[in-house]
């Protein structure tokens, strides 16, 4: 008897069962497509999640009752404090600014600012993170050191350094500030970016800043009422007694600029010469006040380039007013330099006699004929006609080696005062 064989069958192609297989695949893929979005979606919520916990971290240590650290611009952050002012955080003075944002407590009240700002270290910039309450006093201040030299630079992110801030307010020097042995310069960078958040916080508060013993314009020229910004020329013109100088030349590598400090009536009552030679760091800015008669009212030094606690203190008011007071004509040879800060006391040196070198320059007259109407008498006798009278003085002679001669200037007959030009011989020549 014959075995049952089992028919053999063969399934149709795929292309002849119709389109719910295709239709099926499409749906399971659609469904893993989607099921991937979403996972990436909760993975990348849950990821800047853990980048905003880690970036409050620093925050809650500043601001431990902060429950909110809202993202904010500064027209936000301004309008959300009353009595808070804008600022130009595009000024020159806040380069080194990062960021600043409000810490807000659970009644929604801004309990403080945190400032962050980057200035440079010993190997690149040293990011600072500053907690500053509404009482303008430092809370504490996180420091990411990571960058600099471990044992020597690094020690300025460790509690024993950061803790120095805590309670200091923002009116402060920090002059008191114990630096890390060998980190002088990430020290100061600290220091720096600290002060910094201090004058942040106090122009947005309307807080009165420290006063380092420095010096303005108006300190300078207390009767003045204005500091045109114009070209040279424009100020030579208006500046009695002066001729026009090219100082692009070589002799005045260094030169910045020249300001006029103008009375209530429009008279040029002295001069700000900007000028900048070269420290340990680059170019230190000095501007120099002299009144007409040649004589140095005082300096404003920018040394904030300058090493903390070596060069830095050549822009204190201890040091500039040793300058105070000597004439354009000084040879500043005595002038004391800073211990361990030789190079930016030589530079400020260099500035000084550099801008009395532009004054002296500047007010140079050069008279050969008697009688000829001369600029010198409007810097001596302003109110005088510019009228010279040669006089001689019976039994008077010129000393040896020199030539006086006398003239007389004269306001609507009077006379107004005498003056004597005297020459000798310098060491290149007559002077």
């Amino acid at each position: 008897m014959p075995k049952n064989k089992k028919r053999a069958t063969t399934k149709p192609p795929l292309i002849d069962r119709g389109p719910m297989p295709a239709l099926i695949l499409v749906i399971i893929c659609t469904i893993c497509v989607a099921l991937l979005a979403l996972t990436a979606n909760m993975t990348a919520d849950a990821i800047e999640a853990q980048k905003l916990e880690a970036a409050n971290a620093g925050k809650k240590v500043l601001f431990p009752d902060a429950v909110q650290f809202p993202e904010e611009n500064l027209v936000q952050l301004v309008s959300a404090i009353p009595g808070a002012s804008m600022i130009d955080l595009d000024a020159a003075e806040f380069a080194d600014v990062v960021n600043i944002t409000r810490a807000v407590d659970r009644e929604g009240k801004t309990v403080g600012l945190i400032i962050d700002v980057a200035s440079s270290g010993y190997k690149g910039t040293v990011p600072v993170m500053a907690g500053i309450d509404m009482a303008g006093l430092f809370t504490g201040i996180v420091v990411d050191a990571s960058g600099e030299t471990a044992g020597v630079g690094s020690p300025v992110g460790e509690q024993a350094f950061t803790g120095q801030f805590i309670g200091l307010a923002t009116d402060g020097t920090f002059a008191d500030i114990d630096m890390v042995s060998g980190g002088t310069t990430s020290s100061g960078s600290v220091i720096k970016s600290v002060k910094l958040a201090s004058s942040v916080f106090n122009a947005i508060l309307g807080f009165e800043g420290a006063d380092e013993g420095g010096s303005s314009r108006e300190d300078f020229f207390p009767d003045s009422v204005d500091f045109p910004q114009e070209s040279l020329e424009e100020a030579v013109d208006q500046i009695p007694g002066a001729s026009l100088v090219d100082l692009s030349a070589d002799d005045y590598d260094g030169f910045q600029g020249l300001t006029r400090a103008v009375d209530a009536d429009g008279k040029t009552i002295g001069l700000l010469i900007q000028v900048a030679r070269n420290g340990y760091h680059g170019p230190v800015p000095v501007e120099v006040a002299l009144d007409l008669s040649g004589q140095i009212i005082g300096l404003i030094v920018d040394s904030s380039e300058e090493t903390f606690g070596g060069g830095q203190p050549v822009g204190e008011k201890e040091y500039t007013d040793q300058f105070v007071g000597r004439h354009a004509d000084d040879s500043f040879e005595d002038v004391d330099v800073i211990s361990d800060a030789t190079i930016s006391s030589n530079a400020v040196i260099r500035s000084v006699k550099l801008a009395s070198k532009i004054f002296s320059d500047l007010m140079t007259v050069q008279v050969n004929i008697p009688g000829e109407k001369v600029s010198e008498l409007q810097v001596l006798f302003p109110d005088a006609e510019e009228v010279l009278l040669e006089a001689e003085i019976a039994g008077m002679e010129a000393p040896e080696g020199t030539d006086i001669k006398f003239a007389l200037g004269e306001t609507s007959g009077d006379r107004a005062g005498l003056i004597v030009r005297v020459t000798g011989e310098g060491r290149n020549g007559p002077l």
